[in-house]
């Protein structure tokens, strides 16, 4: 349930940067994930952090806050973009402002039919 709270209130964020109800939310949900987290070496000495495994079944949680927090703190938040496919509400980065559908495969494809098919109609 938390899981998909923290999923729900990031779209939210995503779509609507003045909602501070759903960044708040996002907020304290990425402060429990700080909370927890550990600053570890790599091989060649490179530090990052990582989510300890004996948060149990909070690991999921705290790894899509932390993620979230990452995305939230970098300008690519604004290529967030909404699916516009009526029956998908998938977000999908666009960063080359190209990109239109979710996936040309699903959504994007779908689309195409539906259009093709309206376009076939007799007047």
């Amino acid at each position: 349930m938390a899981t998909r709270l923290l999923r729900t209130a990031l779209h939210d964020v995503l779509l609507d940067p003045c909602d501070t109800a759903a960044f708040r939310h996002v907020a304290e949900q990425a402060q429990r994930a700080a909370a927890v987290a550990v600053l570890e070496s790599d091989q060649d000495g490179l530090a990052h952090w990582t989510l300890p495994d004996d948060v149990g079944l909070l690991l999921p949680l705290l790894a899509g806050a932390r993620a979230a927090a990452d995305l939230l703190s970098t300008p690519a938040r604004t290529d967030v973009r909404a699916c516009p496919a009526v029956d998908c509400g998938w977000l999908f980065l666009e960063r080359r402002g190209r990109r239109r559908w979710c996936s040309m495969a699903s959504c994007g494809n779908r689309a195409k039919v539906r259009a093709y098919a309206a376009r076939q109609q007799p007047d």
